[in-house]
């Protein structure tokens, strides 16, 4: 039931037929904020709706009936039960429902209520029977409920005034009179005139198109037809045409298009809001079950910048790749955005996923950088958010050392060697130093392109011997790689040097690593010389008690310095396999009491399967005594 059906009617009838247009300087209402076109309405259980004049986006805003948007598009103006529902009152709300505020608070004893905004949006026209419980008055007053002021009294008119809303210049307002139809009267309560149209017990408002040029309302009668629905007529009240079934209708904000509640077109017959297209009458529903509807435009107050949520970015190397997901909030419904990592690369455009969006860089040096993340929604306001990453050097990778030869060289020989190496941080430069192992060092030759390149060196050995060569990479923020040459084998072929001994010792539990448990006396014998630069040499090791027995077939060098020799050779185990034999020794008197042997025995692959000093460098002196016999060498 509406709530005029709670005012008594009498059935005066409004005599005049012809409306009476007065020159009067013309009301230009302020332009309304640019934003979003919305449609207020009262839905299901007497609540306030908001939607988008396609049907979506549904958002309840509260109780309340005949919501009508301001012209600037940031309030709403209702009506409201109070009292345990035996009165109502004019209430006031921002456009997303907050702020209520009621205009018109009484003590319960009368009903205010369908009220809407002048057009410049200063003054608020309403409908009450505070002054005659059976014939309704309309009031003005201001938008805090102050300066109320009495167009029409209800005692004027038998049946008093109905829906009033304004005229689009502001200067009348139109009601409806009840069965005599729709009337206007000057806003200061002057020249009340009829007009002959909408002649209807059906009650709804009569909507200014935002021209000004026509009208629209709800009638039984529309150019003198009976045909309850929608009617169109000019201003002042000619040329009536019938556009749809229907009631309630309210102008979109271009004059083109009309909302309105309709029944007829609802496959289900329930009352739902619809849309009819002037220039050809097509109607399309809204699929929303609502009534009384407005059309307006929505300014929902400061548009506020997008807020950016930014994680703590994770410590991490140069050459890493940041790959990090964050997000936003905004009450907007397009951005574009876009992000500066802070490296010197410059402002990119960044994507978005909804308000998701994925940060995805590779920092190339070392170095602590902002990122800022910068977010414009499309009403022009901007957010932005920085965070702080930490990006570390991380040190040049070098890869094996590669000899010009393999074969052990003679002393005072040229050997070359070279190596590569990579760096994460492709800025990096680097440069490269070489450790012989006889204790002279050069610098390396670098060759190199986004931290990348070769290394290459070459050196002279002046001692026979067996020696590491290292090789250092250092880029310019002091991160170091290195790597290792083991071995590179020089012997003096053009002396009388030899290697030779024989003796035993006892072989150790956990010598032998077939079978941890063999132990006991062990013999070996060595003869090694260089004859004319050929080498001539033979090993054995006995193990008589487990019965192990290995033996050389092939030596490859032999490296006397001064007191300290190393013979390597290929060998049998009980004749037969193949590994490799290193035997090193240092004979008494250099610094050493007695004379020292180690024997280390692999396989081809470099598995240990003997070894007197486990775990030591292949290069490192022996620590284990002879027991019996002695070795003899002689550079």
């Amino acid at each position: 039931m509406s709530v005029s059906d709670c005012v008594k009617r009498t059935g005066y009838v409004l005599t005049a037929s012809v409306l009476m247009i007065v020159a009067l300087p013309i009301y230009m209402a302020p332009a309304r904020a640019a934003s979003t076109e919305r449609i207020v309405a009262m839905g299901d259980g007497n609540n306030i709706i908001s939607l988008n004049p396609d049907g979506t986006d549904v958002k309840v805003l509260g109780s309340g009936r005949a919501p009508n948007l301001s012209p600037d598009g940031t309030k709403i103006v209702f009506s409201d039960r109070v009292c345990g529902s035996t009165a109502m009152d004019v209430f006031i709300m921002d456009v997303d429902g907050g702020n209520r505020r009621d205009l018109t608070p009484n003590t319960c004893n009368y009903y205010d209520y369908q009220a809407r905004f002048s057009p410049d949006g200063t003054r608020i026209v309403f409908t009450t029977d505070r002054e005659d419980h059976g014939a309704p008055s309309i009031y003005t007053m201001d938008l805090d409920g102050s300066n109320i002021f009495v167009v029409l009294h209800g005692i004027t008119l038998r049946n008093g005034g109905d829906w009033p809303s304004w005229s689009t210049d502001g200067t009348k307002i139109t009601f409806r009179g009840g069965t005599s139809g729709i009337a206007t009267i000057n806003a200061d309560g002057t020249n009340l005139t009829a007009i002959g149209a909408g002649q209807t017990k059906n009650e709804s408002p009569v909507d200014w198109s935002p021209d000004g040029s026509k009208l629209v309302f709800a009638a039984d009668i529309c150019g003198g037809v009976l045909n309850p629905g929608i009617c169109l007529a000019d201003s002042d009240g000619s040329n009536q045409r019938r556009l749809a079934a229907g009631g309630y209708p309210s102008w979109s904000p271009d004059g083109t298009k009309i909302v309105f509640v309709d029944s007829v077109h609802q496959p289900d017959g329930t009352i739902r809001l619809a849309v009819l297209n002037i220039a050809d009458l097509s109607v399309g529903g809204l699929g929303v079950q609502a009534t009384l509807p407005d059309w307006g435009i929505v300014q929902a107050g400061p548009n506020t910048q997008p807020t950016i949520y930014l994680p703590a970015m994770a410590a991490m190397q140069e050459g890493d790749t940041l790959a990090t997901t964050s997000s936003f909030t905004d009450d907007s419904s397009g951005w574009t955005a876009t992000v500066d990592y802070g490296d010197g690369t410059g402002v990119q455009p960044l994507s978005l996923a909804g308000t998701s969006f994925s940060l995805n860089h590779v920092y190339q040096d070392q170095g602590t950088y902002s990122i800022a993340v910068v977010i414009t929604d499309n009403g022009g306001a901007v957010g932005t958010a920085t965070a702080p990453v930490v990006v570390s050097n991380a040190a040049p990778v070098v890869g094996s050392v590669v000899p010009s030869t393999a074969d052990p060289i003679a002393i005072n020989t040229t050997v070359g060697v070279s190596s590569t190496f990579m760096d994460p941080g492709i800025l990096d430069t680097h440069t490269a130093l070489w450790s012989w192992g006889d204790g002279t060092t050069t610098a390396g030759t670098v060759t190199e392109s986004n931290g990348s390149g070769t290394v290459t060196g070459s050196h002279t050995y002046a001692q026979a011997g067996v020696y590491e060569a290292t090789l250092t990479v250092t880029d310019n923020d002091n991160g170091t790689g290195s790597s290792l040459l083991q071995y590179v084998v020089v012997y003096n072929p053009s002396t009388a040097a030899f290697f030779n001994g024989s003796g035993k010792y006892t072989s150790a539990t956990g010598w032998y690593m077939p079978d941890p448990t063999v132990a006991g006396e062990a013999k070996f014998g060595i003869n090694a010389r260089y004859v004319g630069g050929i080498l001539d040499a033979n090993a054995k090791l006995s193990i008589k008690k487990e019965g192990l027995e290995f033996e050389s077939t092939t030596c490859q060098w032999l490296a006397v310095n001064a007191a300290k020799a190393q013979l390597k050779c290929n060998a049998t185990l009980n004749g037969s396999g193949s590994y490799s034999m290193l035997i090193t020794a240092i004979e008494a008197g250099s610094g050493a009491s007695a004379d020292l042997l180690r024997i280390k025995i692999t396989t081809l692959g470099g598995a240990t399967v003997y070894d007197t000093q486990a775990g030591a460098a292949d290069i490192a002196d022996p620590t284990m005594p002879i027991d019996k016999g002695s070795v003899n060498i002689h550079e």
